[in-house]
């Protein structure tokens, strides 16, 4: 008798890397965690180990159409055949950024290509779902019998270190939303997957491309190294150290900023092709012509990754070999249809005329010293803040960066790491694109391998206390009754850098119902970027959400109070409340969504 979906043990582990340029999925049996399946995606010209992160709605704004190359592909198609209809469409790419220092909250919308809005919580959980149902029916197909329920599978949904406890929540919903079972679920951070990922595997040590690759063994314990995870949106990098366990401690709370490979496209985009074509036919092009446009970007993704700086120079002095790609023959056309001149006149009359020139094939030669250039912006504030993380003292001793995600891969970035900081070792696991989601896998079977955290922020909650003239500004007085009292004021449940360890570390206070009638009652939640905020009104502080917290109206009023718990250290915040009358657990909802 085949057991019911509940009785069932748990078959694999899937995970689910959600990025912001490209996504894509992997899982591994319970019998054999190390045992990837990850998904191949075809495009039109290579297979590719994920798609872009783009889906399309039809008409309606309602109906989902396709996702990653089918979706980029369907919405060029349709603008071949009618730009009109083109228009009716919703498409939405690269939107995962809406969730990154911005205020989220429920009803939240988003723009797609033309201006078009919808509910974020509605794009986002049409492509966990598609990706989702993706993996669940590749899976089955892999099996010998086919039968792989929703309920036999854990799953992972990634999300970058830096952001913060709402958009982790935002990405929960969505993925509830998506009929994934919050009691399933994990939330991984990023560079933490990664880590463990690399932590498990031989390692290749990639110097510059002129030296020779060196392969090192698995870290071993005791070793430190910082972990730089290149996104397409975000540079997410944190700090750990092996332990003795084999599992993993942070040293330094997860920090980054928007520093991705979309600032690399779009220096491409706006400083190398706007110089030649300008704004408004560049423009035209991708309206009229996104199949082409996708084309050429497509071959950029690629060939960026590659661009080789010298041995021994900054961005200015790079090598003299030259970067090539191929220009569709429709944007040469559009310059000689608006402007009357060829791509060579064009070339000759810009500031570039000594680095780019045209040759055969409808070809563009770029010199590398104007490549390299593309990836200032994002290598130096890559550098600031390493040098910042760096003059900490309890990092000063590291001497080991370990570079995950697509950018890795690249010979420029590896090189300026290399030339600012002479005394590290860099180290590149072999795919580093897929780091982060194998590392997903891995910690969906081992939830428990990281097993201390850093604080990201400070924590804690709003109180009074009796008012004191000598310590109190006059502004957060206030007359209650017979009490004069002091409000807002910050009371610390952690604080930011504070080292915690994971699912161990809990608050508890005691919070009582103010009136007979109360049914719930309400904790606000607040966050700071001060280690020590006085007052949740300081500067750097935000209210984060709002505990509620069902009452037994059954108790007597005088009795009716409950002991919160609120504990860190996780991915995520979890709260929990119990009646102290009774000892019961109570219903609380934890909402930090606006």
């Amino acid at each position: 008798m085949q057991a019911a979906a509940s009785d069932r043990p748990r078959l694999m582990v899937a995970a689910i890397d959600f990025g912001t340029t490209f996504s894509s999925w992997a899982y591994s049996f319970n019998n054999d965690p190390g045992r990837m399946f990850c998904k191949n995606w075809n495009s039109d010209q290579y297979i590719s180990m994920k798609a872009p992160t783009t889906i399309l709605f039809q008409p309606d704004g309602k109906t989902f159409e396709a996702f990653g190359y089918e979706a980029e592909n369907s919405y060029a198609k349709i603008g071949e055949e009618s730009e009109e209809a083109l228009n009716s469409w919703y498409y939405y790419r690269q939107f995962k950024m809406k969730l990154y220092n911005g205020k989220i909250t429920r009803d939240l919308e988003i723009q797609d290509e033309k201006g078009h809005t919808l509910p974020a919580i509605q794009v986002f959980t049409a492509a966990i779902r598609y990706l989702k149902d993706d993996l669940l029916k590749e899976g089955r197909q892999g099996m010998m019998d086919g039968d792989l329920k929703e309920s036999d599978v854990d799953w992972v949904i990634t999300v970058p270190a830096i952001w913060d406890d709402p958009a982790k929540q935002f990405m929960r919903e969505a993925a509830i939303g998506a009929g994934i079972s919050s009691e399933r679920m994990t939330i991984s951070l990023e560079p933490e997957a990664a880590s463990l990922f690399c932590k498990e595997n031989r390692l290749q040590k990639r110097l510059p491309s002129w030296s020779d690759d060196v392969v090192l063994g698995a870290f071993q314990p005791g070793e430190k190294y910082i972990v730089i995870d290149f996104g397409g949106g975000t540079v997410d990098i944190t700090v750990h150290e092996v332990l003795e366990s084999g599992d993993l401690r942070e040293l330094h709370r997860a920090s980054g900023g928007a520093w991705g490979g979309t600032t690399i496209d779009m220096a491409f985009e706006q400083r190398i092709l706007g110089s030649i074509f300008g704004e408004e036919i560049l423009r035209e092009f991708r309206s009229a012509f996104l199949y082409d446009y996708l084309s050429l970007f497509r071959d950029f993704e690629v060939k960026k990754r590659k661009i080789q700086p010298s041995k021994n120079s900054d961005f200015s002095k790079t090598t003299p070999d030259n970067f090539v790609i191929a220009l569709p023959v429709i944007l040469t056309e559009l310059l000689e249809e608006k402007t009357g001149l060829g791509l060579d006149d064009v070339i000759a009359q810009s500031k570039y005329s000594d680095q780019i020139k045209m040759i055969r094939g409808n070809k563009l030669k770029v010199e590398s010293s104007l490549m390299a250039e593309l990836f200032s912006d994002a290598v130096n504030n890559i550098v600031r803040h390493l040098n910042d993380l760096l003059c900490n003292s309890h990092l000063s001793h590291i001497k080991t960066i370990l570079m995950v995600g697509g950018l890795a891969e690249s010979p420029c970035v590896q090189h300026n790491l290399k030339k600012f900081f002479p005394q590290m070792n860099i180290i590149v696991p072999p795919e580093p694109s897929l780091a982060v989601l194998k590392g997903a896998v891995l910690f969906g079977h081992k939830p428990k391998s990281i097993v201390e955290r850093v604080s990201r922020y400070t924590y804690g909650t709003s109180i009074t206390e009796l008012f004191d003239h000598r310590k109190h500004p006059l502004e957060k007085f206030y007359q209650l009754e017979d009490r004069q009292i002091c409000r807002d004021i910050f009371d610390i449940w952690v604080s930011s850098g504070d080292a915690i360890k994971c699912g161990n570390f809990s608050i508890k206070d005691v919070y009582y119902s103010s009136h007979p009638d109360d049914e719930y009652i309400n904790v606000r939640i607040f966050a700071s970027t001060q280690k020590a905020p006085r007052f949740v009104t300081d500067d750097g502080c935000i209210m984060l959400g709002k505990a509620n917290i069902e009452l037994n109206m059954g108790v007597p009023y005088h009795e009716r109070k409950v002991e919160v718990e609120v504990t860190f250290g996780d991915t995520e915040l979890h709260l929990k409340a119990r009646e102290v009358a009774t000892g019961k657990l109570t219903r609380a909802s934890f909402d930090l969504i606006g």
